[in-house]
């Protein structure tokens, strides 16, 4: 046991002031870590970085006190077949964040189709502002979309790149993003990386 050295940290930015204690068993399952919060949010993490994969929030009340929240798992082979096995409809309305860096930033996208081409809104967008069509397809590699917008508040400018899967049945779309543009009228910054969660409604 004298070998073990800090590997990484992952912080929730969950507390409440008259509960403070924080108690879980993280959960390793098909090389994902999960672990649920204070505030019963579940958080999937890449074991080997502390990066986190994506987020539910079931929105509990805090007001008085809640019950334990439970994680099921269905293993291989038991039962369904893994939801990002089935080809499933991308078609709808989601809500979640894109995370780059320590900004999270909340999202709605609705997802619709024309023939055999797909179409997108984002109807909100925490502090940036869409400026032109989202282009929303699908290939190979997933779901992708892509998003131009402004950000008024820093004189910054760009566009939000993003591929991801579905999973859970399709009820959640969630993988990478890369945001690329400028400030201040400056030229191109690098390329931030991040990752983005959207729930189905």
């Amino acid at each position: 046991m004298t070998g073990l050295r800090l590997a990484w940290v992952y912080r929730t930015g969950d507390y409440l002031r008259d509960r403070g204690r924080f108690e879980a068993t993280p959960l390793v399952v098909d090389g994902a870590l999960y672990v649920s919060t204070p505030v019963a949010r579940v958080v999937a993490l890449d074991p080997a970085r502390g990066t986190e994969r994506w987020t539910y929030d079931p929105r509990v009340s805090l007001e008085g006190d809640y019950g334990d929240f439970v994680l099921a798992f269905t293993l291989p082979g038991h039962g369904a077949p893994a939801p990002d096995t089935i080809p499933r409809p991308v078609e709808g309305a989601y809500v979640g964040d894109i995370r780059v860096g320590a900004a999270r930033i909340g999202v709605t996208l609705t997802i619709g189709s024309s023939g055999d081409s797909l179409r997108g809104a984002i109807t909100r967008i925490d502090s940036l502002e869409v400026t032109g069509p989202v282009a929303v397809w699908r290939s190979a590699d997933g779901v992708h979309y892509r998003a131009p917008f402004v950000y008024r508040a820093k004189g910054c400018a760009g566009t939000i790149n993003a591929t991801g899967e579905l999973w859970n049945g399709g009820g959640l779309l969630e993988g990478d993003v890369e945001v690329t543009g400028s400030c201040g009228g400056g030229g191109d910054r690098p390329p931030e990386r991040g990752t983005f969660a959207l729930r189905r409604q």
